[in-house]
């Protein structure tokens, strides 16, 4: 999710298309039970010394390195995005519309299902620049304070772009201690979380030419919610300020340049500092075996759904985490990676299961 996918193999010198690959033209697909799984182009290839080809690819979401988005201001220059029911996925759809204009059929890229919104329903990008389509997605969408997950979906009729707040499926093959599950490793990173934020909005100006920037000045102080408190220019989290103490989000991640309204720029700050700023990231890999090469009733792990990991030796208990990455060794099953994060838990959250877990022992222990 969030970036190209790869594959590569290699191709015997017998091969009946050994001499007609193409760079950046020869399509292939990998499939799995009649399913798509991968879909890319060729990009590299080297030959050995017995002229066994090993051959790499690129996933179709790299065809958006292909074209070029002019300038543009949005949504000024489109009048009709304001009535969008979703102007993310308005602004996606004219993204893709403008790489579809320039490239030939195969290497279009469609609009798919987009669940990311902003709370207000109201997004502004701009460039004067000219930037790839890759570059605009990145930088504009799931690099921006909108988060979410970029993921291609394989359809018969052309390839999908899917914009997601969150994976809706779940995996039925879950990740278990003693049966599936080889190795977990667990990074805990702090460096990106915050309790406090000092919230900025649109630069405006005064009849007397007085320039001045959004702030909540104008706001009530109090409680907006049961850990959220506003006080002056600043919105801060209870629990975060005692757990970790006074730390500020920093003003380039905490500035809304299109935000021209006091309580739509306490809307984002709250939606921003309740969301990911008080939690800190928690990244697992596992590696585990993919049952279904050993038992075709089952399911083969796939990306973009959630799965279910159960290790208690790990303190993780029926635990559903996001499948943004998996790397699939399909001749050496046993070998496939599965990392599931960025996945967000408090500190609180981390010390009351260590806690728990200290208590289980100690139970245990006066029990034997």
């Amino acid at each position: 999710a969030n970036t190209v996918g790869e594959a590569s193999f290699t191709i015997l010198s017998n091969h009946p298309y050994y001499s007609t690959l193409q760079k950046l033209r020869s399509i292939f697909e990998i499939r799995q039970d009649d399913e798509v799984i991968f879909r890319g182009r060729m990009t590299n290839d080297s030959l050995d010394f017995y002229n066994q080809l090993a051959v790499d690819l690129e996933g179709v979401l790299a065809f958006a390195n292909d074209s070029i988005i002019p300038p543009f201001n949005f949504p000024g220059d489109f009048p009709a995005a304001v009535s969008a029911g979703n102007m993310v996925e308005y602004f996606l759809s004219w993204v893709l519309d403008q790489h579809n204009s320039q490239v030939e059929e195969w290497q279009r890229l469609k609009c798919g299902k987009v669940t990311v919104s902003d709370p207000n329903n109201y997004i502004s990008r701009s460039s004067s620049d000219y930037a790839s389509t890759w570059d605009t997605l990145k930088n504009k969408l799931f690099e921006s304070s909108l988060g979410g997950q970029l993921i291609m979906r394989y359809e018969e009729d052309g390839n999908y772009v899917d914009y997601l707040a969150a994976f809706e499926e779940t995996n039925t093959q879950r990740i278990t201690l003693g049966e599936n599950l080889l190795d977990l490793k667990s990074e805990t990173d702090a460096t990106e979380t915050y309790s406090a934020i000092l919230p900025l909005g649109a630069e405006t100006e005064d009849e007397a030419g007085n320039k001045s920037i959004l702030t909540l000045k104008d706001m009530p102080n109090g409680s907006l919610t049961d850990d959220l408190i506003k006080d002056g220019l600043f919105i801060y989290s209870k629990s975060a300020v005692e757990q970790y103490g006074w730390i500020c989000v920093p003003v380039s991640e905490s500035k809304w340049d299109d935000v021209t309204e006091a309580k739509n720029l306490q809307t984002k700050a709250m939606n921003f500092l309740g969301g990911n700023a008080v939690l800190m990231s928690n990244t697992i890999t596992i590696t585990a075996v993919d049952l279904s090469f050993t038992d075709e009733q089952i399911q083969s792990f796939r990306i973009a759904k959630n799965v279910i990991v159960d290790s208690t030796a790990h303190n993780l208990f029926d635990a559903s985490y996001p499948l943004p990455k998996l790397d699939i060794d399909i001749l050496n099953p046993q070998n496939t990676k599965i990392t599931i994060g960025d996945t967000v838990r408090t500190l609180i959250d981390i010390n009351n299961q260590k806690e728990s877990a200290a208590t289980n022992r100690v139970d245990n222990f006066a029990i034997n």
